[in-house]
């Protein structure tokens, strides 16, 4: 795989997915039954460009997601807004209010965008104290967990 030099935002990162089909050849006919199993894969991997001229650091874009609370069509959700140039893979978010806590999903924030994870078990909106629990994924694959306060 290589850079073909294509026109690419140099403010941002770029993201492209690979997607690769890995489909068992069918045995040859015998004559006799033989028992086969065959196993088909299909993966699809994130490759993500990042300009040499991008500001700032990856690994800080985790933790300057903001965070509020919002009604939607969906119920109560909790938005992040990455203002950030770096993409964020979000493998699970929480709100935790007081000593209940209600899980969202999983979704890349993409720079400068605003992604809402619906919460279904959140009837009201939560107390001042409330705070985000975030599970992200770094540049190095591993899973980082932090905790943010809720944007006023």
């Amino acid at each position: 795989m290589m850079f073909t030099g294509a026109s690419v935002p140099e403010d941002k990162e770029s993201v492209y997915y690979f997607n690769l089909l890995e489909v068992p050849a069918t045995p040859p006919e015998t004559g006799t039954p033989v028992n086969i199993l065959q196993m088909a894969f299909r993966s699809r991997i994130k490759i993500f460009y990042r300009p040499q001229t991008l500001a700032g650091d990856a690994s800080d874009a985790i933790e300057r997601v903001q965070w509020r609370v919002a009604r939607q069509a969906g119920g109560i959700a909790l938005v992040g807004h990455n203002p950030t140039g770096f993409h964020i893979t979000v493998t699970g978010v929480v709100l935790v209010d007081g000593e209940q806590r209600f899980a969202g999903g999983s979704e890349m924030i993409a720079p400068g965008a605003t992604q809402a994870f619906v919460l279904p078990a959140l009837k009201h909106l939560p107390g001042p104290q409330a705070q985000v629990e975030l599970s992200a994924i770094n540049d190095y694959g591993a899973d980082v967990v932090i905790k943010r306060p809720l944007a006023p």
